[in-house]
């Protein structure tokens, strides 16, 4: 009922549900995580975090709610902390190329385009299918006056996402 209530968009519902089966067992991790990613949906993101951090408090190894916690403080801007989020994950588990890619991604965000494309470099040596990380790669390399290495990862980005314009605009810059 959880997952149905929650996929219908009912998300009070889906509430009450978590209510019930958290005072069934106490030992379920699922019940806060859940109703942290119903806080998300309805835009209570602090109440989401406390959720996150409730679960972190059982158990500080859990690689997904660092990483999830991470991506909601990156889309609500910030970054800093969601870096320090993406940093734990990566000391629990070193080969994450998700969390790599996403530390890339935030530490563009603040400008600190060096350590960001090391990531990102990272994120694909750990996964050469991760394909989002090649846009990025692309973008960096422009910046720094890498235009072989530019265009060789745009080319295989838009080889996946022939119609995004902003690889497109990349691109061509290096043609100006």
């Amino acid at each position: 009922l959880i997952c149905l209530n929650f996929v219908k968009g009912d998300y009070e519902k889906t509430l009450k549900y978590i209510n019930k089966l958290s005072k069934v067992s106490k030992n379920c991790y699922l019940s806060p995580f859940h109703t942290a990613l119903i806080f998300i949906e309805l835009g209570k993101y602090e109440e989401a975090l406390k959720y996150f951090d409730e679960l972190l408090k059982v158990n500080d190894k859990l690689s997904s709610i660092w990483r999830q916690k991470a991506i909601l403080l990156g889309d609500i801007g910030r970054i800093e902390e969601a870096i320090k989020c993406l940093d734990k994950v990566i000391e629990i588990n070193n080969d994450d190329a998700y969390a790599w890619y996403l530390k890339g991604k935030m530490l563009k965000k603040l400008g600190e385009y060096k350590e960001a494309l090391k990531c990102l470099y990272t994120a694909v040596g750990l996964n050469k299918d991760w394909i989002n990380a090649y846009k990025d790669i692309g973008y960096l390399e422009l910046i720094f006056g890498n235009y072989e290495d530019a265009l060789n990862y745009l080319d295989k980005y838009l080889e996946k996402y022939p119609e995004d314009f902003e690889a497109k605009y990349y691109k061509a810059q290096i043609y100006e």
